[in-house]
């Protein structure tokens, strides 16, 4: 290759040259090993899924799962875990509230949680009542993706 003059008689020399060295010939037994590593791979990814899968979770996880969707959901596409954004807390806050709800549908003698879920109200009432300060068009967004009405928020709550 030192003999070679420039650059058209090196690109008329490689190609050939690299073509005959670089063929390179598998028997069948790598192939077929080859074939039985893949499949153990996706057994092994199967049985981690199935580990894995909120089905076999406990309530605790399924909370902490649904707490982590919401956040993704409501956050910015750039940020998709700012728990600090006012429709963020909302939404959490809107979970908290439905699930009090449901189980003072079932203990409706709970006062205490009675007076829990009139603060959780509370909270989430003066929260979009800053968001609505901050950004009217946001507020006006969120209202409907969380199921509320702009009345619920605005004016008087009786729980």
């Amino acid at each position: 290759l030192a003999l070679l003059r420039g650059p058209r008689e090196l690109f008329k020399v490689l190609p050939p040259l690299s073509a005959q060295e670089g063929v390179t010939k598998f028997s069948e037994n790598v192939v077929s090993e080859m074939q039985e590593a893949m499949e153990n791979e996706k057994a092994k990814a199967s049985m981690f899924a199935k580990v894995i899968d909120l089905r076999n979770a406990n309530a605790k996880g399924l909370a902490f799962e649904n707490r982590r969707r919401c956040i993704k959901l409501f956050s910015p596409p750039g940020n998709p875990f700012d728990t600090g954004r006012p429709e963020v807390q909302a939404a959490l806050l809107t979970i908290q509230i439905r699930g009090l709800w449901k189980h003072l549908l079932a203990f409706r003698k709970d006062i205490d949680n009675r007076r829990g879920l009139r603060q959780l109200v509370h909270k989430r009432a003066n929260m979009l009542k800053y968001l609505r300060s901050l950004d009217r068009d946001r507020y006006e967004a969120i209202l409907p993706r969380l199921g509320l009405d702009a009345a619920s928020v605005e004016g008087e709550l009786v729980v």
